[in-house]
């Protein structure tokens, strides 16, 4: 009953093994695990006929039949899962079945039935080699001709040989066929994977011993060492096979992951190396774009100063607007790169919310009354007067929805409100509204606005223009603010009306309800200096540019200041040590000597001396690091261009304050020490 019970123990530890690679190809689907699955299937009936054998369940001509068909099957299961990519398409497969497999299960079928002809099994075995070989050389078309001679003569040789062992013995054949297969098969399993892992190394020999096992047992009868039939030692080199195709499937994983890993590293070095590209390539753009766009804006403000006949001042306003508009474009380019790359920042600071919402829609007033409309303010009386928050970027929201309110508006008006939604311990959420009477905006089109470079209708771009970089920049600000931009048809009448919440903070601060005005676009006043403080002001201006050198010249001697103009940093140093200057505007970019290296080496020259020469950045260089940057390096001011005249003098002068302050500080102190 013992052997018996080994059979039946060996059935259930397969059977456990094909359901395990039945759980692997269920959870992978991958097709070499199914073809694993098959072999390992049909080595399952192979010891499953043995076992039945053994309980004389089936006659003996069936379990002879059944133990070598099913190691045949499982032998080229076995090849094709590691052949897979030479034997595509499926007519390489179907080949392969009908040209090999098929006559060696031919060729043990006749050794079961008894057929006694030697020339059919060596017929056999010539048109099977020859099959091999031919198969061989056809698809495996990089094969150089060395190469096809040497598969040609070792054909020919085993050929011979296995021929005259048929002669003794036909059972030798089916030796040959099942070794040469499963040693095929190890070879073609590490010629696969290619890498020393103890799983595909493990695998790749077990396999080889899997096929050395007739060989070894031939010899062993030769040598009249007695090992019996069913002793387990034949079989530890299937179930050795079966442990590495798992350990290789484990490694394979960690292999798959190691690489997508190595390929998300790529992958994100690629999108850092776009990104940086992405930014050089805007910061180059807008450094060109703002250079000529700061002496148009600066110039056509110094015009309008000037006597103009009405004609005359309505086309320069037009040309103003019209560059306005273009840099308004830059900024929106800007503002929609910062957001997606992440590195939009949000201030957190107190500001009267009416009053900034009025000056906002004060500025929107003229564009409005040029097209007979009217923009009117409500705002709920529950809504706190100051919350803390990003009032620029609440306002540039504001101002793309009543733009383009205004922009799509023929007749009647804009509407804007602001209500409280609810307050809860120091923070409030309000809801913002701007309504018009426009040409509305159809369903399917509503959520289509908010994606970048789009309109509701090409025809409007024409008509209107604009990037349709507004709206998506707004609906990524108000997210960042913890709402939800959208729009939807007006309740009454054409027109839409584009809503969103927002949460911000309840400020405490009421000491004044006044709020510092934001600076102009314009000339303005600013904060003024008396002509004789200017007179002793002596300038040192290096700028590259010709027109904006002359612009820079005609804001300054307006103000009373005296100006020097040099066209780079070396210029910059030649007059520094012939001139004695109060101040330095210094561009960054210039050729031969840029404004950083020309500071640096100020900033050296003044070490030995113990002096300081107060060194303003005003540079086309506008985006969002640009202005640390220049600070971080030694300047004492940074202005950018284009130039808004009253931001230049105040920091001019809070400049030229702080190098008196600090001139005074110093002499006090020369003083003190003098004095003791």
């Amino acid at each position: 009953m013992f052997p018996q019970f080994g059979r039946v123990i060996t059935l259930v530890v397969m059977a456990i093994l094909v359901a395990m690679f039945m759980w692997i190809h269920v959870r992978d689907r991958q097709p070499r695990v199914r073809l694993w699955l098959f072999g390992w299937a049909s080595i399952l009936v192979h010891f499953a006929s043995a076992a039945l054998f053994s309980f004389k369940l089936i006659p003996e001509a069936m379990f002879d039949w059944t133990a070598y068909t099913t190691l045949v099957l499982a032998a080229a299961c076995f090849f094709l899962s590691v052949c897979g990519e030479s034997l595509h398409p499926a007519q390489r497969r179907i080949a392969l079945f009908c040209l090999i497999v098929g006559p060696v299960l031919l060729y043990w079928t006749c050794l079961v039935a008894g057929v006694q002809n030697a020339l059919v099994y060596r017929t056999g075995l010539v048109f099977i080699l020859g099959a091999a070989l031919g198969l061989t050389l056809c698809w495996h078309e990089q094969m150089s001709r060395g190469e096809r001679l040497w598969s040609i003569a070792v054909t020919a040789a085993l050929a011979g040989v296995v021929s005259w062992l048929i002669g003794q013995n036909p059972q030798y054949g089916m030796e040959f066929f099942l070794s040469s297969g499963f040693v095929l098969t190890g070879l073609n399993y590490w010629r696969r994977y290619r890498r020393f892992s103890p799983g595909v190394v493990f695998t790749s020999v077990s396999f080889v011993c899997w096929g050395m096992v007739w060989p070894v047992a031939e010899s062993l009868l030769t040598l009249h060492v007695a090992v019996p039939d069913d002793s387990i030692l034949w079989d530890l080199p299937k179930y050795f096979v079966a442990f590495g195709m798992m350990v290789t499937l484990f490694e394979n994983e960690r292999e798959v992951l190691r690489l997508e890993i190595a390929e998300r590293k790529r992958a994100e070095d690629s999108a850092q190396a776009a990104n940086r590209a992405k930014g050089v390539f805007l910061a180059i753009m807008s450094h060109e774009v703002r250079t000529p766009m700061n002496g148009i804006l600066g110039l056509a403000d110094l015009l309008l100063e000037t006597k103009l006949n009405p004609e005359q001042r309505d086309d320069l306003k037009m040309v103003k607007t019209s560059a306005e508009s273009l840099l308004m474009v830059i900024n929106d380019v800007l503002d929609f790169s910062k957001i997606e790359a992440g590195k939009l920042e949000f201030e957190n600071i107190p500001f009267n919310l009416e009053q900034s919402l009025n000056e906002t829609i004060r500025s929107m007033r003229f564009r409005a009354h040029e097209k007979g409309l009217e923009v009117v303010f409500k705002s709920a009386p529950d809504v706190p007067r100051w919350i803390t928050g990003d009032a620029g970027r609440l306002r540039q929201v504001m101002v793309n929805l009543i733009g383009n309110a205004i922009k799509f508006t023929e007749e009647g008006l804009v509407l804007v409100r602001v209500e409280s939604k609810g307050r809860q311990d120091h923070t409030c959420e309000l809801y913002f509204e701007v309504a018009d009477t426009g040409i509305g905006i159809p369903p399917e089109k509503r959520q289509l606005i908010f994606e970048p470079f789009t309109q509701a209708d090409d025809s409007t771009a024409r008509r209107f223009g604009g990037t349709g970089l507004g709206l998506a920049i707004s609906a990524r600000l108000v997210a960042l603010m913890g709402g939800t931009l959208a729009v939807k048809a007006a309740p009454s009448g054409p027109g839409s009306v584009f809503h969103f919440n927002a949460r911000f903070g309840v400020s405490t601060c009421g000491a004044s309800d006044e709020v510092p005005a934001p600076s102009s676009h314009g000339t303005g006043s600013g904060t003024q200096t008396t002509p004789e403080a200017r007179d002793a002001v002596h300038v040192l201006l290096a700028e590259d540019n010709a027109v904006n050198q002359l612009l820079a010249v005609k804001l300054l001697e307006k103000r009373g200041y005296r100006i020097t103009v040099v066209k780079n940093g070396l210029e910059a140093l030649q007059a520094l040590e012939s001139t004695r200057f109060d101040l330095a505007l210094m561009d960054v970019q210039m050729p031969e000597m840029d404004g950083l290296e020309a500071k640096a080496a100020i900033r050296r020259v003044e070490a030995a001396r113990g002096t300081h020469l107060p060194i303003i950045a005003m540079t086309a260089h506008a985006m969002k690091g640009d202005e640390d940057r220049c600070l971080a390096a030694g300047m004492d001011g940074y202005v950018p261009k284009p130039v808004i005249p009253t931001q230049l003098f105040e920091t001019i002068e809070r400049v030229c304050r702080a190098a008196k302050s600090a001139a005074e500080d110093a002499q006090g102190h020369i003083e003190q020490a003098v004095g003791r």
